[in-house]
């Protein structure tokens, strides 16, 4: 598989590759999302593996988080607000 040096043929994705691909991703994530802010995601492909049906991606003091989704109310592409506690 290579999805992380596309313009390579002959290049195989390692593990290495993978991690420093999904640092970069995160770190961008960082940049989009405001604090408390997520959106929801239904992993599809190779990212199946995670083990939930829905995730929700959000960003909280200063780091990514990645929490299962169990609202059935809510479908892929949904922003939500992330709170450690409930705010009512």
């Amino acid at each position: 598989m290579n999805y992380t040096k596309p313009n390579d043929n002959e290049h195989n994705d390692s593990p290495e590759d993978w991690l420093n691909t999904a640092l970069v991703f995160t770190q961008a994530l960082g940049e989009i999302l405001a604090d408390t802010e997520g959106v929801v995601i239904v992993p599809r492909g190779d990212a199946k593996n995670i083990g939930y049906e829905k995730v929700i991606v959000s960003h909280f003091e200063g780091q990514v988080h990645i929490t299962e989704c169990t609202d059935d109310n809510l479908e892929h592409g949904d922003r939500v607000m992330v709170f450690r506690e409930n705010p009512n």
